[in-house]
C-alpha cells in the first residue's frame, strides 16, 4: 500500500493565481466604480469643484459600503460590534476608494487604477 500523497506547494502557481485574482477584482471594481459610477456622478453633478468632490465622496462611500455588505446578516448577533466594524471598514475602504478616484481623475486612465488596485489587493492577499 502506498503512503499518503503529499501535495507539494507550487509557489509560482500560487503567486500567479493571486496576481490573476487581484487583476480581475481590480478590473471589475474599477470598471464599475470609477469607469461607470464616478463618471456617471460627474455628469449628474454641476461641473464645479463641489460637484466633483460630491461625485468622488459618494462613489468612494459606496465603494467602502460594498465591501461591508457581507456583515449585514450578522447585525442581530452583536449589533453594536458589527455596526462599529462596518463603519470603520467603510471609512477605511472609502478612503482607499478616494485614492483610486484621485488616480483616475489625475491620469484619465482606468487601466492605471486597475493596476494600482490589483497591486493593492495582491499585497493584501499575500
Amino acid at each position: 500500500m502506498d503512503g499518503p500523497k503529499v501535495v507539494k506547494s507550487d509557489w509560482l502557481f500560487v503567486v500567479l493565481s493571486n496576481l490573476v485574482l487581484a487583476f480581475c477584482v481590480g478590473l471589475y471594481e474599477e470598471g464599475f466604480m470609477r469607469g461607470i459610477f464616478l463618471n456617471g456622478l460627474i455628469k449628474i453633478f454641476p461641473n464645479t469643484k463641489v460637484g466633483l468632490w460630491l461625485a468622488v465622496i459618494i462613489s468612494s462611500f459606496l465603494f467602502g459600503f460594498i465591501h461591508v455588505m457581507g456583515y449585514i446578516p450578522y447585525i442581530g448577533i452583536n449589533s453594536i460590534s458589527i455596526i462599529i466594524q462596518m463603519a470603520a471598514k467603510t471609512i477605511v475602504t472609502g478612503a482607499v476608494g478616494m485614492l483610486f478616484a484621485a488616480i483616475y481623475l489625475k491620469t484619465k486612465n482606468i487601466w492605471t487604477c486597475v493596476m494600482v488596485h490589483a497591486l493593492y489587493d495582491f499585497k493584501g492577499i499575500t
